[in-house]
């Protein structure tokens, strides 16, 4: 399995409710993070259709509650950028706990979206 996420045990409920915000302050978010090109953001069409996405995929990291399970008997691939600040390598170690076979960690160059900067590596 391949994963580019802090392990479940490492979030939880959050009291930040990004999901829940005003459409102008939403997308001020997505401005900051930096992983939505400008040129979506301004497009209102692309906005009316990926804003529910958006909404539902911050809505699951924000509500999410961790149920212990036993480990998965899956390997599993760990990619995280150097850079990212929301998942710093301590939170992505617990992912060995859901496994019962070995996990991998490979640290790539840049932030929370260095898919964005390394993507073409995986389709080449």
């Amino acid at each position: 399995m391949i994963v580019s996420f802090g392990t479940p045990r490492a979030v939880g409920p959050t009291p930040r409710k990004t999901h829940d915000l005003p459409q102008d302050a939403f997308f001020e978010v997505l401005r900051n993070l930096g992983g939505c090109p400008p040129q979506i953001l301004a497009n209102d069409d692309f906005m009316e259709f990926f804003e529910p996405v958006l909404r539902a995929d911050f809505r699951v990291l924000e509500m999410h509650k961790y149920s212990p399970s036993p480990p998965i008997d899956v390997p599993v691939l760990l990619m995280l950028g150097r850079d990212d600040v929301d998942i710093p390598l301590e939170n992505a170690e617990p992912w060995r706990q859901e496994t019962s076979r070995p996990m991998i960690i490979k640290q790539f160059s840049g932030n929370h979206f260095f898919i964005l900067i390394i993507g073409h590596q995986f389709v080449d």
